[in-house]
């Protein structure tokens, strides 16, 4: 297994959006916060895609490729 680890600091003044794939799970960054995802994998890395979105703006899925991953925002678990 390998692992990963990142982090995406919303400096914006707007409230960041995304959900899980494929629960389509979703939670959201707001400014000021940091997302940290980790996770292990065996060969597809999770990733994050942004799309526009009406409603929202810029919104983000997130893919945790072929293993596990854990979400935290400003140190809380929330996936």
């Amino acid at each position: 297994m390998k692992s990963t680890h990142f982090r995406i600091t919303n400096l914006t003044t707007t409230t960041m959006h995304f959900h899980v794939e494929p629960e389509c799970e979703p939670f959201s960054v707001l400014p000021g916060s940091t997302l940290e995802l980790s996770g292990a994998f065996e060969e597809v890395v999770p990733s994050i895609q942004y799309s526009p979105d009406p409603e929202l703006g810029i919104f983000g899925s997130v893919f945790p490729g072929d293993g596990q991953i854990s979400i935290r925002i400003d140190g809380e678990v929330i996936f």
